[in-house]
């Protein structure tokens, strides 16, 4: 071999170089000493964490999947350097085929998905072993220790040095995962008593009662599906088999044992593993030298910086996909239900007594269905309302035509000289304004709303009854969560739903007609009169007889002229009446033209805006009025 290559035999570093009875692994004693205490604290929080921890959170199940995997995967990348390093050895010159050949890509990704595949099982397993089965995972650390020690007895003064460790280590995984796996096998058949099955389904079923509270995280309880799935098929085959197949039961018994020892020993080869040989595994080039030189701190960063980003930014994210899919699985967020209600009893409270789970939806279905009756009729009713205000507000031009009529011009004068004005305007209002108003249907609306609501209240507290009737339970022993409270009152006067009734009936009192119009009129005149659009026209009406008497003296001229044509007929005093009468007849005739072209003219300039001062008054009433007619029910 050539001596002076690198690969073959790096030179020993002098700060680097640590002599072998400096390191702690390297007296026998003490090496025991401190693989026991490792074993032992690695396996006490395997046992920790699958015996309760792991299935309460996805956190703790994402942490144990990773400290399980580690040491599976940095033992084979130890191994899989030291083949290398053999392999290596037959070529005379680092060529392109060295080159191909030193990479361990391969390997590290083929022993991850070995980690990735099983780890998660293996807690899952864990989760669900009995006493005899932990005595059987505990007893493989000094079956291990006593393999290792045996082994590397036997090698040491044949091998090289670098190679020591590594056999003895490969040999004592298989022979203890061999005697293992005979123990295992033994203890189930023999003292573990497996029963009889008589169908699969009842075989899953009781693998599934060991891992019950399995139900921190959909990704822990669809692996427990798997596991429970192919555990209680295997157990329902063996247990079917008669003791002329015992061959053949061994062999199922030994096939999911197989894969926990295999990987318990893996992690046993982890824990002594010499601290030079992680120089050799992360260094290079690849070296046999019993002492590697140190890992450049630039590899060590790259080292850490890859296995920092693969855990956190690949395998974590894939994890929570993976969780967030599976909870919107029906089929798994059913599973968890079940297998919650089968380790807590879940109840409800309505008024502080306790009720089966779902016994809260049934009250609010029942409520539901009360209010669709009752919206149904206030739909009707709303459809109604608006027909009313519809009609309404046609006869908004009806008021307008008279207000500007000479009748309705000569109303007004009279009621100004009296001093009522306002108060005949709102009367004449409200009496075109309510023509042809289909008032009879929304009275019949109101008194079907009124009628619904109440069929609808006495069938809804009926109902109430009857479900708080056959769910209420008494709890049993077993741990108790009440997933919801509520109290009898949100269900039969839900503060959040409008009741829009109650004040209905005060509205239309006995439920005549009268009282409907009495509402609607006061309500509509009382917006109308806060726009003050009666008032404005009252104070127009006022200015409007002052600026018409010059117009009426000049029309008196022209009558007394007719009239006195008129009397020159008689002779005497019938010029004096003839000039009375036409004096009369002129000032009629000519205010009643003034007054026509003085409304005209008002008309052709305020109709349109003293329209819209109505029409909204009267949709402001419309809303009040709708919102009145649904107020929420006092309390």
């Amino acid at each position: 071999m050539n001596q002076d290559k690198n690969l073959m035999h790096d030179d020993v570093d002098p700060v680097g170089s640590i002599p072998p009875d400096a390191d702690y692994l390297s007296s026998g004693l003490m090496q025991g000493v401190c693989f026991f205490l490792l074993a032992l604290i690695w396996y006490g929080f395997i046992y920790f964490i699958a015996k309760d921890a792991v299935a309460k959170r996805l956190w703790i199940f994402v942490l144990s999947f990773i400290l399980l995997s580690i040491p599976i995967c940095m033992f084979t990348v130890y191994n899989s350097t030291i083949c290398q390093i053999r392999r290596l050895n037959s070529f005379v010159r680092e060529g392109w085929i060295f080159r191909l050949l030193s990479r361990r890509a391969l390997k590290i990704f083929l022993s991850l998905g070995w980690a990735v595949l099983t780890a998660p099982f293996m807690l899952v397993q864990f989760h669900g072993y009995r006493t005899v089965e932990w005595v059987a995972f505990f007893l493989v650390i000094p079956v291990f220790w006593t393999f290792f020690l045996l082994s590397r007895k036997l090698i040491a003064a044949e091998l090289k040095p670098y190679l020591v460790t590594n056999m003895a280590l490969i040999y004592a995984r298989r022979l203890s995962c061999l005697i293992m796996v005979i123990v295992y096998v033994a203890l189930m058949l023999f003292v573990g008593e497996e029963p009889k099955y008589l169908s699969v389904g009842e075989a899953i079923e009781d693998k599934q009662s060991a891992i019950v509270n399995m139900r921190g995280s959909a990704v822990g309880l669809y692996l427990s599906r798997l596991y429970t799935i192919s555990e209680g098929t295997r157990a329902y085959i063996i247990s079917r088999m008669g003791s002329e197949n015992i061959l053949l039961a061994i062999i199922l018994q030994s096939c999911g044992s197989f894969v926990i020892f295999y990987n318990a020993c893996t992690i046993l080869c982890f824990l002594l593993i010499r601290r030079v040989e992680y120089r050799r595994m992360f260094g290079k080039p690849l070296s046999d030298a019993e002492h590697p030189h140190r890992v450049p701190i630039s590899r060590i960063f790259a080292v850490s910086g890859i296995l920092t980003f693969v855990v956190l930014f690949i395998y974590v994210h894939v994890v929570v996909r993976l969780e967030l899919m599976l909870q919107q699985n029906p089929e798994v967020r059913l599973a968890v239900q079940e297998r919650e209600s089968a380790i807590v009893q879940i109840l409800e409270k309505v008024d502080g007594a306790f009720f089966q789970e779902g016994t809260i939806d049934q009250l609010r279905q029942a409520k539901f269905e009360a209010l669709r009756r009752v919206d149904m009729a206030r739909f009707q009713l709303d459809r109604q309302i608006d027909r009313t205000f519809d009609q309404i507000e046609a006869n908004v031009d009806k008021y307008l035509d008279w207000y500007y009529s000479l009748a309705g011009e000569y109303a007004r004068i009279g009621s100004v000289l009296v001093g009522d004005v306002e108060e005949m305007l709102a009367r004449k209002l409200e009496e075109l304004l309510e023509e042809g108003v289909p008032l009879e249907e929304l009275n019949i609306a109101f008194d079907n709303c009124l009628a619904e609501s109440e069929a609808a209240s006495a069938e809804l507290k009926q109902a109430v009854g009857k479900i708080l009737g056959e769910n209420r339970v008494d709890p049993e022993d077993r741990q108790i969560r009440v997933k919801e409270v509520i109290s009898l009152s949100e269900v039969l006067n839900p503060k959040d739903e409008k009741a829009g009734l109650g004040l209905g009936a005060r509205l239309t009192g006995s439920g005549s007609v009268s009282g409907v119009v009495a509402v609607l009129t006061v309500m509509i005149n009382k917006k109308i009169m806060g726009k003050g659009a009666l008032k404005i026209a009252a104070k127009s009406i006022t200015k409007i007889v002052a600026g018409k008497a010059a117009g009426t003296t000049s029309g008196v001229g022209v009558g007394a002229a007719v009239g006195a044509a008129v009397g020159s007929v008689v002779p005497g005093p019938g010029s004096a009446v003839g000039a009375v009468v036409g004096g009369i007849i002129g000032g009629v005739a000519a205010g009643v033209t003034v007054d026509k072209m003085m409304l005209m003219l008002e008309e052709s300039f305020n109709r349109e805006d003293f329209k819209k001062e109505l029409i909204s008054a009267i949709e402001e009433a419309r809303k009040e009025y709708r919102d009145l007619v649904h107020m929420e029910r006092a309390e």
